[in-house]
């Protein structure tokens, strides 16, 4: 809803309406002055009060026909008007930019928009303002817009590949091979540039700044957004093909020493790219390499004989760390560069998003491939941006003032302009648009309901009564600071550390809490439990005491101590010096390595293991033709999956394991014991460390312990089993505690996909209008109910 709005009175404008065909647009935009009370002008003392008085200014944008230029000028003039210059947010950019009354020589062109806009003052903190939910859905169908349906490709797949490329990759590859080659005039697919103007003097306009060029410079590289399973991966290596095609043909020259491709994967997705390397591309058809392990640095001097070098995200910050010191990748040229799930450098700040744009300066053409390019704020598409050296946005500030704040305060044009920037640099299919032509038949998806053990159900009811005070006296106190104006503290009394700690019990009871929670419960001492008890249950990391976030993979080690993400990558380098002799993860604090624990008995099953162990046996029995069905159980808390398998070892199952806390060679092991291994029928698996870049297909049953707050990371783990080269049908069991926290989760994710679901043209409420609907479920929810 708009905050202001005003009436125009103005006879010159009205006689100008009359007079030329002409179109208005209009801002209203709001000044804030800070005057101090009690103080004489020219003088200040210390201590006086100050108030804010607000001054509404409407800027007005002419749009007409340049034939009228001088006539509009003359008429504004005489009525003592003058134009001044648009800033870059409010400016149509596709429309030639020209003001009558700015003084040039003659002959003079009209300078660019972007030098004229003094935005300088601009608010630049919008892009990393972390989105609502209702803005965050908004974006995802202006992403899911990009998908290039009219497009018709006429290149041709390489001899290469060991597969046929779909039509949906044809046409990923036909975007790819266009940016690479520079194309503008003849690109089917969206570019920065829109030509105009006669076919024997045509020109180019940019479709952000309106600038216009005879020889437009071209971006080389793009996000491929696809939606996982639908093949990023085969597209980027039909692109490397194409390439190594074009140079055996001579169509492209390129020095030798600079045909390299460097590909940047998650460490969790090494084993599945090496995989995908032997299945997609014919023997012998691309030199490939790895680049990672203690010893990687020795084999710099030969990288450059590879047509593709991997490499991980681990490795690349660690590199970054180095390339003052000693020969790391950065010291070499590469052609190419591309990062597997690109999301990772969304953070600015982060050192793997300093690295790869330190990287980034050392290739030709740059390419992102994310299924997930937006997360939590605007600023993370800026950041992909950013590695792919967008001239103009470049920069965050840019960025921000160009894109991000127009957006946010949904100036004229905005969102228009930022759709028209997504076209350009992205491509996105989504399974919803194209599954059903790849022939892969939808999940039978179940809910197991759980009824919790007496004991259980007696502990949950114990701090949901005590969860239910906390919460009620934490909305009193955040509305009394509301009222008075208080600063509400960022972490202040969060009501998702309640719903979390009542989430750890639905799956295994007092042995997910804390020391300190149990002990309060055994001695039915309520008062005992309160705010920083039931923070304790986040778990702080052992090494630099910060916390685990809840939102974050839970990082704790078999041996009972927590590591946070970052200390984690600390020590995973560390472990690598020792990597030929353990591919175990060494606790940093207690020194003991995970091979040496999980001994420990469990002394009950919760109701879900139980239920899970029911599950399992039925599935593993075997079907027609002697197939035995394969299993992967997800859990967001490595906690719960080292109590899931104490259970299934002592039920006799054979199983495999990847979480965050396993080295490389680990997690590699890992994957080919479950795949190759008739014998090892389950996974266990974090649903963050498996829910992205890996290939899981060998199994066709889905566990997931716990519903998700994102109901699209659900999805994305799930995508990791259901995608092409899946045979099976593919069964998906979400396990629900009855009368509990998780009920109100599962009906939070529902809402989530209805709005993601939402048409463009479709009206959405608002976040307040959101808000006030989820306060309402809320209410019937086990945790604001005594």
């Amino acid at each position: 809803m708009d905050e202001f709005a005003g009436l125009l009175i103005s006879e010159c404008l009205g006689s100008l309406v009359e007079a030329f065909p002409v179109h208005l647009t209009a801002t209203l935009a709001k000044e804030t002055t800070r005057i101090e009370r009690g103080s004489k002008a020219g003088t200040r003392r210390t201590g006086q009060k100050t108030t804010e008085t607000d001054k509404l200014m409407a800027r007005l944008l002419i749009y007409g026909f340049k034939s009228d230029t001088d006539g509009i000028g003359k008429h504004l003039s005489d009525a003592g008007l003058y134009l001044q210059h648009p800033s870059i947010a409010e400016y149509d950019g596709r429309t030639e930019y020209f003001n009558p009354h700015l003084l040039l020589r003659p002959g003079a062109p009209m300078p660019r928009i972007e030098d004229l806009t003094l935005d300088s003052d601009a608010d630049t903190s919008a892009g990393t303002v972390t989105l609502n939910e209702v803005s965050k859905n908004r974006l995802w169908r202006l992403f899911n817009a990009a998908d290039g349906h009219a497009v018709v490709p006429d290149v041709k797949a390489s001899r290469r590949l060991a597969c046929d490329l779909q039509d949906h990759q044809l046409a990923a590859l036909q975007m790819m091979v266009e940016r690479e080659c520079g194309m503008v005039t003849e690109a089917k697919f969206p570019t920065l540039w829109e030509r105009f103007g006669s076919d024997d003097n045509p020109r180019y306009r940019h479709i952000i700044f309106g600038r216009q060029e005879l020889n437009p410079a071209p971006l080389f590289g793009g996000i491929l957004a696809d939606e996982m399973g639908l093949g990023k991966t085969l597209s980027a290596l039909a692109l490397i093909c194409w390439h190594l095609d074009s140079i055996a043909a001579h169509q492209v020259e390129i020095p030798e020493s600079r045909q390299t491709t460097i590909i940047v994967v998650p460490k969790s997705s090494t084993s599945g790219r090496i995989a995908d390397r032997w299945f997609h591309i014919k023997t012998g058809q691309v030199r490939w390499t790895t680049y990672y392990g203690p010893s990687r640095h020795q084999r710099l001097a030969g990288l450059l004989q590879y047509d593709i070098v991997l490499t991980t995200y681990d490795v690349l910050r660690h590199d970054f760390t180095l390339r003052r010191d000693r020969e790391t990748v950065y010291s070499l040229q590469w052609h190419r560069v591309i990062l597997d799930e690109a999301h990772r450098i969304r953070t600015r700040s982060s050192a793997i998003h300093q690295a790869a744009l330190s990287i980034s300066s050392l290739a030709k053409t740059r390419w992102c491939l994310s299924g997930t390019p937006l997360q939590n704020s605007l600023d993370d598409f800026g950041a992909l941006l950013s590695f792919l050296h967008v001239p103009g946005l470049h920069e965050k500030k840019d960025f921000d003032r160009i894109i991000a704040l127009p957006y946010r305060e949904n100036d004229c044009f905005s969102a228009r302009r930022l759709q028209d920037l997504i076209r350009a640099t992205c491509l996105r299919r989504t399974m919803v648009q194209i599954g059903r032509s790849l022939g892969l038949r939808p999940p039978v998806e179940t809910t197991t309901h759980i009824e919790l053990s007496d004991n259980d159900r007696e502990l949950y009811l114990f701090f949901q009564r005590k969860c239910h005070l906390l919460a009620r006296d934490a909305v009193e106190r955040k509305g009394k600071k509301k009222s008075t104006g208080s600063k509400i503290g960022k972490g202040e009394d969060n009501l998702l550390t309640l719903i979390n700690f009542l989430r750890l019990i639905c799956n295994y009871g007092e042995r997910m809490l804390p020391s300190k929670a149990v002990t309060a419960w055994r001695e039915k001492n309520p008062a005992a439990v309160n705010w920083q008890m039931l923070r304790r249950a986040k778990g702080r990391c052992s090494k630099c005491d910060g916390p685990v976030g809840f939102g974050e993979e839970t990082l704790t080690l078999p041996c009972g101590h927590d590591l946070c993400p970052s200390c984690l990558l600390d020590a995973e380098e560390e472990n690598k010096e020792d990597e030929e002799a353990t591919s175990t993860q060494i606790c940093r604090v207690c020194h003991h390595s995970s091979a040496s624990s999980g001994t420990r008995e469990s002394r009950y099953r919760s109701a879900k293991t139980e239920a899970l162990i029911r599950n399992l046996r039925e599935e593993q029995r075997t079907g027609p033709g002697g197939v035995s069905s394969k299993s992967i159980v997800f859990s967001c808390w490595t906690r719960m999956l080292n109590l899931v398998e104490l259970d299934l070892d002592a039920e006799g199952f054979t199983t495999s394991r990847i979480d965050g806390t396993l080295s490389l060679d680990r997690r590699q092991q890992a994957l080919r014991d479950f795949t190759e291994n008739p014998n090892c029928r389950v996974l266990l698996a974090s649903i963050n460390s498996a829910g992205e870049g890996i290939d899981i297909t060998a199994a066709n049953h889905v566990h997931i312990l716990e519903p998700q707050w994102n109901p699209m990371t659900e999805y994305q783990a799930i995508g990791r089993v259901q995608r092409p080269g899946q045979d099976k049908v593919v069964t998906v069991t979400r396990y629900i505690v009855n009368r509990s926290i998780e009920t109100y989760i599962q009906w939070i994710q529902s809402d989530k996909l209805r709005l993601i679901n939402q048409s463009m043209d479709q009206t959405t409420i608002s976040q307040e209008e959101l808000d006030e609907e989820r306060w309402k479920v809320s209410q019937d929810c086990p945790i604001t109910v005594s």
